[in-house]
């Protein structure tokens, strides 16, 4: 059953990827990355309808909007400043603290999003109330849909301690590392919040590749997709999903 979200829009919390998700970049190659790092605000392309979505889910007056990018954090300025060119507003950024690991020899930490994301959100978690219910919003490239369903199912208090440190280390987390995912993780209100999980398969995967993630993941290849399924659960309604629509065709 969808959730109703009609009645609680001011207690929910909106999580989102920028890298693939709300931006055109890419990465996959050394010149891709020194490319986007040099490139200035006016420059980076959001995805069609992308935008659109955050400012109608903005308007729904949320409990939080959260940026949670891969991106290291030197490109704050300029990743911020392209949020402000497409009218966002946002309550959090987090970016990767890319150099500072690169310093103490953690070369892993540039490829490892586990570690990061996860304990991005689960200390994030820690600071909402726990009456707050979550959406999250990422991409295929980064294994963000196992990720936020492991984030999911840990605030659901469906992980335990043992089975996430297992998790850890086959992801190939820093063993220094682990400990400190544990120990955030055991702060984390239980309660089954997050609702919804978007991934924009920007690679273009096939949707049933994330099957056995279950209903709550849902893929996307446009964004005006997101927009009917957050109309079903009450988390906008019609005039919002039909400028998203309006904003892919334009």
């Amino acid at each position: 059953m969808a959730p109703d979200l009609s009645e609680r829009r001011q207690q929910v919390v909106y999580r989102w990827d920028l890298d693939k998700t709300y931006l055109r970049t890419e990465f996959d190659t050394l010149r891709d990355l020194v490319r986007t790092a040099f490139e200035p605000a006016s420059r980076k392309r959001a995805y069609p309808g992308a935008g659109t979505l955050l400012r109608e889910i903005r308007a729904t007056d949320p409990a939080a909007i959260f940026i949670l990018s891969g991106s290291p954090e030197q490109m704050r300025s300029v990743l911020e400043a392209k949020l402000r060119l497409d009218g966002i507003r946002w309550d959090g950024f987090t970016l990767k603290p890319s150099l500072r690991n690169l310093v103490r020899g953690k070369f892993r930490f540039l490829r490892d999003q586990l570690s990061y994301k996860l304990t991005a959100l689960l200390r994030s978690r820690t600071n909402v109330s726990p009456e707050t219910e979550e959406i999250l919003f990422g991409d295929d490239a980064e294994g963000d849909a196992f990720i936020y369903s492991l984030y999911a199912d840990i605030a659901a208090g469906r992980v335990s301690q043992e089975l996430l440190m297992k998790v850890a280390e086959a992801a190939d987390v820093y063993p220094e590392d682990i400990p400190e995912i544990v120990r955030i993780a055991a702060r984390v209100p239980r309660s089954d919040t997050v609702r919804r999980i978007f991934i924009h398969l920007e690679r273009a995967s096939s949707t049933a590749g994330f099957s056995d993630f279950g209903r709550r993941v849902c893929p996307f290849y446009n964004y005006f997709q997101p927009a009917l399924v957050l109309l079903e659960d009450g988390a906008l309604d019609a005039q919002a999903v039909l400028r998203v629509g309006a904003d892919l065709v334009v």
